[in-house]
């Protein structure tokens, strides 16, 4: 499948809708859509089946190995191309992430959870503060919850 390249320059309707996701639950919430940046937490969602919805990419980038191998196994339907300027201000990295990934929301069903040996799960319903909920997962952990979602 060849993506759709979608070229930002300026601080148009796409950047401003890339910049909302990126700090805005409201905004998240209405498209299905949210931010991923990093090896790890892209590696993550490749690997767990997530679906890469786009990818954001710097126009003046060379990729690594690994950004090119992003880009085939993502199977992303768009390829957003955004200036330099653009670009630092939406990752939330102080040196900018290779690339980005614009994953779709999972529905809130809670059968698409794997089945987990242990049993005991932990479903949050909008959790308020990151803060909190890296509170709530380390006591699952302490207490062999099997998973949280």
């Amino acid at each position: 499948m060849t993506p759709h390249i979608i070229r930002i320059r300026s601080e148009n309707a796409d950047f401003q809708l890339l910049e909302a996701l990126g700090r805005s639950r409201e905004k998240r919430r209405k498209h299905g859509l949210f931010v991923v940046e990093g090896v790890r937490s892209i590696n993550l969602a490749l690997q767990h089946g997530w679906t890469v919805d786009a990818l954001l990419i710097p126009e003046d980038a060379s990729l690594s190995r690994w950004g090119h191998d992003v880009l085939e196994r993502a199977q992303a339907a768009r390829h957003f191309l955004i200036a330099p300027q653009g670009y630092r201000l939406l990752t939330e990295r102080h040196e900018g992430s290779e690339i980005m990934a614009l994953l779709r929301l999972p529905g809130d069903d809670p059968v698409r959870l794997p089945a987990l040996p242990e049993g005991r799960v932990v479903l949050l319903d909008r959790p308020g503060n990151p803060g909190n909920l890296g509170s709530v997962v380390r006591s699952c952990d302490a207490f062999g919850v099997g998973g949280v979602g």
